[in-house]
């Protein structure tokens, strides 16, 4: 059964956006929608913020799952095609594995962090209110999104470095064959960016305490650092091989000025030696030339603006929250 729930949730790109139909059009029908009025308190703001947040965040998650899934597997055969055929099978075995299990642990903790959130903050819908009862069934779909988002996306990117990023898949001379590291990485940062640029969907209407956006955006360069750990590894992996490839030419470099010595004769005098020596030259050169770096500057650019969208954002809410308080756009 768990099986086939994450069959059917990465199965199609289109359910995100039937989902959100539904379940903007329920907040609708059950007046979750209605305006509560400019001089709202901040807890009859809260269903109005919630029932436009949590369904436009439930469906982008499932769509952000889908995403990063297929980039992944995609990005994975990619970097598995000089693998044993053997060993491919068992990686991708393993990779099922670790999502079915993934289906399970966010079913679990989407809901124990229902209940313990609704519970603590008292909003659990034991008055029969209709409006409280669609928030509280709406809750069960948007933390078992947001645990599955965090666990799959944190055990892709351990499965990216344990199991395909080791010292000997990587070769110095074929940076180009990590691209579909670059791509996975920046595929899932983005991905994850943009929930931080919804959040403030929460807050419209309702004064959010200063220290909140700052601990969002803390939150959210850490993520992005932790995403990031696929292309840190290759680096260091690229850089410690460019730096014994570099020593061992010395070596032989120095090696070959000493047989020359001993042999009595000058370097201009033992063309077998210049052209050892030019060569060994010229290998040291394009070897120095290779990049570290496995993602390139116009996907970094990407990230850093999609990264940068977040704070921007919480500027964007404000101005939203004004205009909502000066027309009643959801009230008529």
């Amino acid at each position: 059964m768990i099986q086939r729930l994450f069959i059917f949730v990465i199965s199609n790109k289109l359910y995100p956006y039937y989902c959100w139909i539904v379940l903007m059009a329920a907040s609708y029908l059950t007046g979750s929608l209605n305006f509560p009025g400019a001089s709202a308190t901040d807890e009859q703001m809260r269903p109005f913020a919630g029932a436009i947040a949590m369904p436009t965040i439930i469906a982008y998650l499932w769509y952000a799952l889908i995403s990063i899934h297929d980039t992944a597997v995609d990005s994975f055969n990619q970097l598995a095609e000089n693998i044993p055929e053997e060993q491919q099978k068992i990686k991708k075995k393993r990779f099922l594995q670790t999502a079915i299990r993934n289906t399970a642990i966010s079913i679990v903790l989407s809901l124990l962090a229902t209940f313990s959130y609704l519970y603590s903050e008292d909003l659990l819908a034991f008055d029969g209110n209709i409006v409280s009862i669609t928030m509280n069934l709406m809750a069960v779909p948007f933390w078992f999104f947001i645990f599955f988002f965090i666990v799959h996306t944190v055990s892709l990117n351990n499965i990216a470095t344990q199991e395909y990023l080791t010292k000997d898949s990587i070769d110095i001379m074929g940076i180009e064959k990590l691209a579909p590291v670059s791509k996975f990485v920046v595929n899932n940062t983005v991905k994850a960016a943009i929930i931080f640029v919804l959040i403030p969907l929460f807050w419209i209407g309702r004064q959010i305490p200063r220290i909140d956006i700052i601990l969002t955006c803390l939150l959210l360069l850490g993520i992005t650092f932790y995403l990031f750990m696929p292309v840190f590894k290759a680096q260091r992996i690229i850089a410690h091989k460019k730096a014994m490839a570099i020593q061992r030419i010395y070596k032989k470099l120095n090696d070959t000025m000493e047989e020359n010595i001993c042999g009595g004769r000058r370097i201009t005098d033992n063309p077998r030696t210049l052209r050892r020596i030019a060569c060994l030259i010229a290998t040291k050169t394009e070897i120095a030339k290779v990049r570290e770096w496995p993602v390139d500057v116009p996907q970094s650019l990407k990230v850093i603006a999609v990264t940068a969208a977040a704070p921007l954002s919480m500027v964007a809410y404000s101005l939203v929250d004004y205009a909502l308080s000066q027309f009643n756009l959801f009230g008529l």
